[in-house]
Parts: structure tokens; sequence; C-alpha cells
């Protein structure tokens, strides 16, 4: 699991960056929803979502 952990960091943090404003269609194309999720990640590992 750590291998596809760290893709998934290493996309969001690549993919953060570029959005200029929330995509709001669909439920699981919804930002807020992965972000609902990543959030919820990067609190239980205790670090910084977009930490460079």
């Amino acid at each position: 699991m750590q291998p596809l952990t760290q893709k998934i960091e290493f996309l969001w943090k690549e993919f953060l960056p570029k959005q200029t404003y929330p995509n709001r269609t669909g439920v699981h194309g919804n930002t807020a929803f992965g972000l609902c999720f990543a959030l919820d990640w990067a609190r239980a590992k205790k670090t910084p979502l977009l930490s460079g």
C-alpha cells in the first residue's frame, strides 16, 4: 500500500495548485468530495496536504 499512497499523495500535490476554482459537477468528480478523504488522510498522517 505504501507505493500507492505515495503516488496518490504526489498526484494530489500536483493537481491542487492548478485548480483555480472548485469542480462541483457530479458526485465523485466533485473536488470537495475527494478533498474530504485527502484531508482526513493528511490529518491522520499529521502532515500538511500541500507541503512542498
